[in-house]
């Protein structure tokens, strides 16, 4: 039941990550459908849409790599036109690495961010800039302490505003079958505490607690369990302090088709109708 990763790098944002995939991901209330298809040259192009409501929504990216360089072009019903353009795997010397981003939104001339990610052992940083006369600038960084433990600080600078609008650390323990994460978020406000627990090969279970340092007081509290059924399905159930049941299905129909069922149910309310979501992914 060994947990993967007591070797890897990471940031800031991978402290807890395995836990708060757990309480959250897959969970959506809302139909979604991914159409996923690849070209002999390697061009990938994803559609997908989405219905929130009466709501109705889509985009289709297109992805293609050409002399070490991946460029992706996403266009959505809101008329929005995403350019990302990545420089991967650049040797800075000593085994150490970096990856450049360039990203913006189509017409806003103010979108555009440039990302530098630097990857070596046993710091991993990225420096993320806006490409505008006054831009904010953030930096997300990682070490490891020991082979178990993870630390990490992020912040962010507006410079238009000669203000500091974000400052938090955390660190993450990671031993044989579980992994557990401190957070410290809100410029210092607010303190986030996560477990995650593998039972053993099918059975994971995870819980959450948000403390509120100034007010005193606890703001939220989740507990979860995710149970694989078999080789092709997955089943999962969080409940949170305010009453809420999540619960999500997924299945791998076939080799490149799966679908995910979801349902929010407030334990508090069962009067109330459960909300419903769906989402199909295919691969072509």
């Amino acid at each position: 039941m060994c947990l993967e990763g007591g070797d890897a790098m990471g940031l800031l944002s991978d402290c807890g990550k395995t836990c708060k995939d757990l309480l959250s991901k897959d969970f959506d209330e809302n139909t979604k459908v991914t159409v996923t298809t690849t070209s002999a040259e390697g061009i990938k192009c994803v559609s997908k849409g989405t219905k929130a409501g009466e709501k109705v929504t889509g985009e289709v990216s297109v992805e293609g790599t050409r002399r070490g360089v991946k460029g992706e072009v996403k266009v959505t019903t809101g008329n929005k036109v995403s350019v990302t353009v990545t420089k991967a795997g650049i040797s800075l010397g000593s085994g150490a690495t970096g990856d450049v981003v360039i990203a913006g939104d189509l017409p806003d001339r103010n979108s555009g961010k440039v990302t530098f990610k630097y990857r070596s052992s046993p710091v991993d940083f990225n420096l993320k800039c806006g490409l505008n006369p006054a831009p904010s600038v953030e930096v997300e960084a990682g070490a490891k302490v020991t082979k178990a433990i993870l630390a990490g600080c992020e912040a962010e600078y507006n410079t238009s505003e000669a203000q500091l609008r974000k400052l938090g650390g955390g660190v993450q323990y990671t031993a044989q079958d579980f992994v557990a994460a401190g957070l410290l978020q809100d410029m210092g406000k607010t303190l986030k505490c996560n477990y995650y627990q593998k039972i053993n090969g099918d059975t994971q279970v995870g819980s959450e607690i948000v403390y509120n340092i100034k007010e005193k007081a606890t703001k939220g509290m989740a507990v979860g369990i995710q149970q694989r059924l078999d080789s092709d399905s997955t089943a999962k159930a969080v409940l949170n302090s305010k009453g809420m049941l999540n619960l999500m299905y997924k299945q791998q129909v076939q080799p490149r088709t799966a679908f995910v069922l979801t349902g929010v149910v407030d334990t508090k309310a069962l009067e109330k109708s459960a909300k419903l979501g769906l989402a199909l992914d295919f691969k072509a």
